[in-house]
């Protein structure tokens, strides 16, 4: 009884606060430059693994998986910038980041016929030559087309719980195709 009276207290005081303020972008795919990406993510998440409420925990990362649908529904190009250029993720399984710190809350998978989730369709594999170069951090005229992950979190995405990263599920494509 105690604990549930606890948890119902936790549910409305809101863990917290108020949520961020995220811009708004409807579940429409188009493009997302790099620098438009709701620095929300990382922010949610870092704060998801140094709070001590288990309530509040899911409600961050809950907010995560929204601002996600919201910004990368499949079809939706993420195109780098200047400022935010594409790295690759050390350790990472084919991935990629527009982080430049040790933690990367947020990347961007591309899958090969050789290399990919179950779940990712054939025709949304990376072109093995592209991927390859990309893969080895070439990623000059290179976007990340979201693609559908019939298995994840989300219609083009998964959170992983034990990097604690929201992993959004692509294929590189060169820009202007």
């Amino acid at each position: 009884m105690r604990f549930s009276m606890l948890v119902a207290i936790a549910l409305v005081a809101g863990c917290g606060g108020s949520a961020p303020e995220v811009p708004v972008r409807t579940a429409e795919p188009g493009v997302v430059r790099a620098d438009e990406i709701p620095g929300e993510i990382a922010e949610l998440l870092t704060a998801s693994t140094t709070d001590s409420c288990g309530v509040c925990v899911r409600e961050k990362r809950a907010e995560v998986l929204e601002i996600a649908r919201r910004w990368f529904p499949p079809g939706t190009r993420v195109v780098p910038v200047d400022a935010r250029p594409l790295r690759v993720v050390d350790g990472g399984e084919m991935e990629l980041a527009f982080d430049t710190g040790d933690v990367v809350p947020l990347s961007f998978r591309v899958h090969t016929a050789d290399e990919h989730l179950i779940g990712i369709a054939a025709e949304d594999f990376t072109e093995p030559a592209l991927a390859e170069r990309v893969l080895g951090g070439s990623v000059q005229d290179v976007a990340l087309e979201v693609v559908p992950f019939a298995y994840g979190d989300g219609p083009g995405f998964l959170f992983d719980t034990v990097t604690n990263r929201l992993q959004i599920q692509c294929r590189a494509v060169r820009r202007g195709r």
